[in-house]
């Protein structure tokens, strides 16, 4: 299983978030009353490992400070960009889209064994332009 960039997104919450991974909020989960099928576990990929996989990678994925303050406040609050630079005391929603997308692409790098979207991470953006 390759971990997508909206996946990762989805799963950001359940960093900060008990009662996501119990299904209070589940994106993932099937529509209420939509058919389910059997899933063979041997082929794991369910939501709970997928939750401890991003919290690995929170943990342990090469970030810097001010990209991890900008994913928790535009994913785990959930404000949009506008939002997110006033909290973050920022002039440009861009510099917190840049630091969330350079975020984003490094904990997929870190959960995808260093394969994922590497062309969307430059090697050194100005934040301030």
């Amino acid at each position: 299983m390759s971990y997508q960039r909206d996946t990762i997104e989805s799963l950001i919450p359940a960093i900060w978030d008990e009662a996501f991974a119990m299904d209070a909020k589940d994106p993932l989960g099937p529509a209420e009353g939509a058919p389910k099928s059997k899933s063979d576990p041997s082929h794991g990929n369910g939501k709970l490992a997928m939750i401890c996989d991003v919290q690995q990678a929170w943990a342990y994925a090469d970030l810097e400070l001010e990209e991890r303050q900008a994913v928790l406040v535009r994913f785990g609050m959930d404000e949009d960009y506008d939002s997110a630079a006033r909290i973050l005391g920022e002039t440009h929603k861009m510099t917190v889209h840049r630091r969330c997308t350079r975020g984003i692409v490094k904990l997929g790098l870190y959960l995808n064994g260093g394969k994922a979207w590497a062309e969307e991470l430059s090697p050194s953006e100005d934040d301030e332009a």
